[in-house]
């Protein structure tokens, strides 16, 4: 049986990159107008009502930017999760050591924040 923190390197790495194509991929969407696409504005009364303002839609390089992170996030996923890895672990001890790597602080991305003035922190995990 492999021990819970003897994860490949390379397993390791892709984690790491995944989790950084998402904080990317978030961060990008925020900045995105909430439709790809052209749209009026729109509003809907009801138990939930909510209402969105018209947008003209992504730049194209703002869709193939989304585009082509999605189809990174895509492959990566696809290779942690089909990993060789996995194999020597039954079923439920899989979903506890896929819990343990996603959790591990070497994958953690690592979050620049501006410094106010000299000596200050300037990385965060």
């Amino acid at each position: 049986m492999t021990e819970a923190l003897d994860f490949p390197a390379d397993l390791i790495d892709a984690q790491r990159e995944i989790l950084k194509i998402q904080t990317d991929l978030h961060a990008l969407q925020q900045k995105l107008a909430w439709s790809r696409e052209p749209n009026d504005a729109m509003r809907i009364d009801g138990w939930r009502p909510f209402e969105r303002p018209a947008t003209d839609g992504w730049s194209e390089q703002h869709a193939v930017t989304v585009d082509e992170l999605r189809v990174k996030e895509r492959d990566l996923a696809t290779f942690i999760v089909c990993h060789a890895h996995w194999m020597a672990f039954e079923a439920a001890a899989q979903v506890k050591q896929r819990r343990v790597l996603k959790h591990l602080p070497q994958v953690q991305p690592v979050h620049h924040v501006e410094a106010a003035g000299p000596g200050e922190i300037t990385e965060a995990a």
